[in-house]
């Protein structure tokens, strides 16, 4: 995006810092919570390190250029 105005830029940069730190909170708690419905064999602590490192990967392929 090399023709993306600096303050657009900045803004795209902080909005998606923000949902990464969103998704990383919630996400792994809401994702363990549903697998534990849907699967009560598996354990809470080994899905919720799956979630945050599912969530890491596809952030850093969605953002990588």
């Amino acid at each position: 995006m090399s023709d993306e105005a600096p303050r657009s830029r900045a803004a795209r940069v902080a909005a998606e810092t923000a949902l990464v730190r969103v998704v990383h909170h919630y996400g792994p708690q809401a994702y363990a919570e549903q697998m534990t419905v849907d699967h009560p064999d598996l354990d809470r602590t080994v899905l919720i390190a799956d979630a945050v490192v599912a969530v890491t990967t596809f952030h850093r392929l969605l953002t990588e250029r």
